[in-house]
């Protein structure tokens, strides 16, 4: 029979590896505080990894928009799954896999569409232990943005050939004023012949 003491460290050794699993796998998944902004049609990175910057090779990276099973993009085991991706994301999702030793888990959306735009949620974990980030993306259409040289170069087009169109109907217009005065001058000068 097992005496009293050898029973109490029994004990204590499973309540330390009940109570220090949970306490060594955590972390805190961090996204960027302000919301992302992305072009239409260019491709965006969401920024998320863990703090401290453990190897997440192993573990479960989620990206999703508002429902946790069906996702954005799904990674785990060292591979990615595609079985449940949201339709609109297919082909064009991809972890950046160079960082995820170093708890780099950020996503990059390829051909960004006005559709993107929104929330996201990157939930990684690791056993039963998880933490989510959460990041807004704004996707702008590039004809709009505030400093492309595109709006630039229509306004300035656009300036010109009013100003050229405006000039044009003043000079027609002072043309046929012109050859009124001189058709009045020559029907005024001619004199019947009797």
């Amino acid at each position: 029979m097992i005496n009293s003491t050898a029973r109490a460290h029994a004990l204590s050794q499973v309540c330390l590896l009940l109570t220090c699993r949970p306490f060594a796998a955590q972390f805190i998944v961090l996204g960027p505080d302000h919301p992302i902004v992305a072009v239409m049609g260019e491709d965006v990175v969401l920024p998320c990894h863990l703090s401290p910057g453990l190897n997440a090779e192993n573990m479960e990276v989620r990206w999703f928009r508002t429902q946790f099973s069906v996702y954005v993009h799904l990674y785990h085991s060292g591979q990615d799954h595609y079985s449940s991706q949201m339709p609109e994301y297919q082909g064009r999702t991809e972890i950046l896999k160079e960082g995820i030793s170093v708890g780099n888990a950020s996503l990059r959306i390829l051909r960004t569409r006005l559709s993107d735009e929104g929330q996201y949620h990157c939930l990684i974990k690791d056993g039963d232990f998880y933490e989510e980030a959460t990041l807004e993306l704004n996707v702008a259409d590039p004809f709009f943005t505030k400093d492309s040289p595109w709006m630039a170069a229509l306004f300035a087009t656009l300036a010109v050939c009013l100003a050229s169109l405006v000039i044009v109907i003043l000079f027609v217009l002072r043309l046929r004023g012109e050859v009124r005065i001189e058709q009045e001058g020559i029907w005024a000068t001619k004199t019947p012949l009797n």
